[in-house]
């Protein structure tokens, strides 16, 4: 049998990104909540299938020095440098996937998580043109 391979485990970001931006008070900083980094919007399923032979421990060491240079765990989430580090941190965690994984397989790993996203924001309100008492 081959290597085992670590369980993933949910990201302690996902909490923190809802509430990236608001003050404990729930007022809002004129500070927009960061998005989900791209490592985390993939799942393990996909990454075994995509890169079977890249172990999940990697995708693991990508989202934990993520964390690390997030300030997650150390920084509370309405604090404003944790929207800063999260900023700064987006781009390093983007750069060690195309590093280890190539651009390609990146841009498509992007691809998908924009159709997803897509696919999972409702319609606009749409006005029903059909007034009361009209048939």
């Amino acid at each position: 049998s081959g290597p085992r391979v670590a369980a993933m485990r949910k990201p302690a970001t996902a909490h923190s990104v809802r509430h990236a931006g608001r003050t404990r008070s729930g007022g809002s900083f004129d500070v927009k909540p960061p998005a989900v980094p791209l490592v985390y919007q993939i799942s393990g399923e996909t990454f075994q299938t995509e890169l079977p032979h890249v172990p999940l421990e990697v995708i693991d060491s990508i989202r934990e020095a993520f964390e690390k240079q997030a300030g997650v765990g150390e920084l509370a989430p309405d604090d404003p440098e944790y929207a800063r580090r999260w900023r700064l941190a987006e781009p390093s965690a983007l750069e060690r996937m195309r590093t280890l994984f190539g651009w390609s397989v990146v841009a498509e790993f992007q691809r998908q998580a924009a159709l997803e996203a897509v696919r999972s924001t409702p319609p606009p309100f749409q006005h029903d043109e059909h007034h009361e008492g009209e048939e």
